[in-house]
Parts: structure tokens; sequence; C-alpha cells
């Protein structure tokens, strides 16, 4: 009974996967696909026969999991939805304003950067890992649904609002270059290893107390007057660049190797507790003084527009500082 059972189950999973999208029996890809780019990625990369007609066309086009169109000049996906059992639906660089995707369920990648979508409806997609949906003219996007996400990218859109709350497996989040986005809460985003959201000019506060996974926070090109990272001892790389910062604790954060607080208004800041640190950056500031006597691996300092005299290195006697290095403007401290 058991064998029997098993191999109905089997059976049944064929069938589902084999069984497209009923269809007309005259149906050709032409007709189903609008777009003549998109038929050439199905027709060349996929091997479909221009031939097959009706549900034997449906059924083929069932059977793709994977389909790659970069920068093929795709401005109609209508047809994408007889993809069925799509795993993985990569579209970047095209010129789509609308993609239906309800049918997908399957889709566990989904990349549509660099295209004009002005709206994504992922609701039904609840299998999805990765989303990058970068460079497009987004202003709302729900993603209540997609609750296995590990990997989104928001970035460079038009976005005022993003809810991440149901999206407790994200481990990289970048929601920069959002100009219109004002607050953003991960607060139940635990798992959070990189989190950028830079260049979102109207964000003045985030807390990031409970992501205590986080390696790599980058929150620079905000309005910040305050952030506290006590709780992010794993931050490997942090930058609050270019925020309104008078004041930053990094007493906490000991494996920090790279640290950028340039364009605030810091007149102190205490590293010596970073011995790990490689790389500061403290352009632009009102800083006079730093003492890395304690930053036995600081090789490093970029310091363009900081008003420092020429021995403002504190306590490093055992430092061979061998002097300013230019680069466009730049004025970059190397240190052996």
């Amino acid at each position: 009974m058991k064998k029997i059972l098993t191999i109905a189950l089997l059976l049944i999973a064929i069938n589902a996967q084999g069984q497209g999208l009923p269809v007309a029996a005259n149906a050709t890809l032409a007709s189903l696909f609008s777009d003549p780019n998109l038929r050439i990625a199905l027709a060349r990369q996929l091997g479909i026969d221009n031939n097959l007609t009706g549900q034997a066309l449906s059924n083929r086009l069932a059977r793709i999991t994977h389909l790659y169109a970069r920068n093929m000049n795709i401005i109609n996906a209508t047809g994408i939805r007889y993809l069925t059992n799509l795993t993985t639906l990569n579209l970047e660089g095209n010129y789509l304003a609308n993609l239906d995707v309800s049918t997908l369920s399957r889709l566990t990648t989904l990349e549509v950067t660099r295209n004009n979508l002005v709206h994504i409806d992922i609701s039904n997609n609840v299998n999805l890992t990765t989303l990058d949906v970068r460079f497009n003219q987004l202003t709302n996007i729900d993603l209540s649904n997609n609750v296995n996400l590990i990997i989104l990218d928001v970035s460079f859109n038009q976005l005022t609002n993003i809810d991440v709350s149901s999206n407790i497996n994200l481990t990289t989040l970048n929601a920069s270059i959002n100009r219109r986005l004002a607050n953003i809460d991960v607060s139940n985003n635990i798992n959070l290893t990189t989190l950028t959201v830079g260049g979102n000019s109207l964000i003045t506060n985030i807390d990031v107390s409970n992501n205590i996974n986080l390696t790599t926070l980058n929150v620079g090109s905000n309005e910040l007057t305050h952030i506290d990272v006590s709780n992010n001892v794993n931050l490997t790389t942090l930058s609050v660049r270019f925020n309104q910062l008078t004041h930053i604790d990094v007493s906490n954060n000991i494996n920090l190797t790279t640290l950028d607080v340039g364009g605030n208004a810091l007149t102190t800041l205490d590293i010596s507790k970073l011995t790990n640190l490689g790389r500061l950056e403290i352009d632009n500031t009102l800083l006079t003084l730093i003492d890395i006597s304690n930053n036995p691996n600081i090789g490093i300092i970029y310091m363009e527009g900081t008003v420092f005299a020429a021995a403002i290195l504190a306590g490093t006697p055992e430092m061979a500082v061998e002097g300013f290095v230019g680069f466009r403007d730049e004025i970059v401290l190397m240190i052996w």
C-alpha cells in the first residue's frame, strides 16, 4: 500500500510540473508572448520550438525552471505567467513598467533590477528567498507574505515607507537611496548581518539595538543626530558618514576593521578599544586630535577637510608615519 501511495504521489508531482496553464488550441509563442525579445530569450536560451502550439506549448513552458533575460530590451513581460514552475527569474536591465508574477508560486529568486517598474505584486510568491528590485520607480512594496526572504535589495527607488516586520529571516537588507524614505523599523529582523540604508536623507533615527548579528552597517548620508551601536558587538564595518552626529560611542565595537565617521560634527573620537581597526575615515569633521596608540593594525586614515596640524597623532612613538599621500585632493595618511 505504501508503494502504491508513493507512486501515486510521484505521478501527481510530475503531472503538476508538466501540466501548463490552459490555453487556446491555436495558441503560439507569439500569441502568448507579445514581446519579440522575450520570445528570442525563450527560443534561443531554452530551445522552445516555435512550431509548438496549444496545450503542448503550455506544457513545455511549464517545465522551465530558470529564465535569464538580462539586457534584452524587453518592454513587455506578458506571457511570463505561463512559466508556472520558474524558481529563478532574472529580467535585469530591461524596460519593464509592469510585471505579473502572480502564477509563479515556486519562485525563490527574482531579479528585476534596472527596469521602469512602478509597482510589483509579490504576494503570491511566498517561497522567495532573494528579491532584487534595485533601480526602479517603486513608491511602495508589500512584503508581508514573503516570510522566507533572506536577501532583499530595494535600493534606488522612490519608496516612502517599507515594512519588513514579517521578514524575520532576512540576513541582508539594502534600502539605500530612497530619497523620501523617512523611517525604517528593523527591530524584528534579528538575523540581519548586513544593513545598508545610506542616502535616505529624511531618516533622523534608526534603532539597531536588536540587530546583534550585524557585521556591516551603513547609515551614511542621512539626518541622524544620534545612533546607539553598543549592542552591535559583531560589527566589522560601520559607516555613519554625512549625518548630524556630534558624538558616537564605539567602545563596544571591538571587532571593527573599518570605521567611517566622515562628514559629521565630531570634536572627539575614542577608538582606543578598536585594536582590529585597519581603516579610519574622519574627513570633514571637527577633529583636531586622534589617539591611535592602541590601534596597531591601522593602515589608512582618510582625513580630507579635517583641520589637523602636522603632529596630530597622539601617542604613536612606535609607529613610522610615512606622511600624507594625496589622491584627487583627498588626504590619506599611510601608516606602516
